[in-house]
């Protein structure tokens, strides 16, 4: 491809990201003009260690239910992409606890017998 083709893919594919982005990231990203430094921009302010982006990882994981007829091998994928997401800012989970998140995370019907 030439480089004008190559110029033009890349201004759509910025377009494209800024579209799905929320307003208060998409202004935080705005002044970038190539979809590498989007990306780097946006990889930079997401994946930081912040207090506050462990705090919205650490709900994320509590909260994340699967619902009644769901797939279980998607909701484990779900989990399994917040659990990343923890670990690349500096949380590890064990495998334990990570077991004990995932079956608190079903369902009553697919936990089984409750022992209280």
């Amino acid at each position: 491809m030439k480089d004008d083709e190559w110029n033009l893919l890349d201004r759509q594919a910025l377009g494209v990201v800024r579209l799905s982005l929320s307003r208060n990231v998409a202004f935080n990203i705005a002044k970038e003009k190539t979809t590498a430094g989007l990306m780097k921009a946006l990889s930079s302010m997401c994946e930081k260690p912040s207090a506050s982006n462990k705090v919205h990882l650490m709900r994320r994981l509590f909260t994340l239910r699967m619902t009644e007829g769901a797939s279980v091998a998607q909701h484990i994928n779900e989990l399994n992409i917040v659990t990343t997401q923890l670990s690349s800012v500096g949380i590890e989970l064990d495998d334990e606890v990570r077991a004990l998140i995932l079956l608190s995370s079903l369902p009553d019907s697919r936990v089984g017998t409750k022992c209280v």
